[in-house]
């Protein structure tokens, strides 16, 4: 099942998040908008830390996204990783 949120943050930049799951788990996720981050090469990092995410475990998210930004560095410009785990759940809650 393919599921999306998006959501206009500060200063108006959109942030759409867009999950495949089976029901149990996320097997894809996709982050677009018009955002910035540096480095530019972390967004498949991102997305690849909610791949694998249980969806009874949504709840982790943030923390997930947000050890991983700050382990390598990641700079988000306009958006947080509390703001991609708010689509997260709100996405995989549309689903239920």
């Amino acid at each position: 099942m393919i599921v999306t949120s998006c959501e206009k943050v500060a200063g108006g930049k959109l942030v759409k998040l867009e999950l495949e799951h089976d029901g149990s788990r996320i097997k894809r996720a996709k982050l677009t908008g018009d955002f910035f981050m540096y480095p530019e090469d972390a967004l498949p990092k991102i997305e690849n830390s909610l791949v694998g995410l249980r969806i009874s475990d949504i709840d982790s998210a943030e923390v997930r996204i947000a050890e991983l930004i700050d382990s390598n560095a990641i700079q988000l410009i306009g958006f947080s990783a509390e703001t991609i785990a708010k689509l997260a759940k709100d996405a995989v809650g549309e689903s239920k």
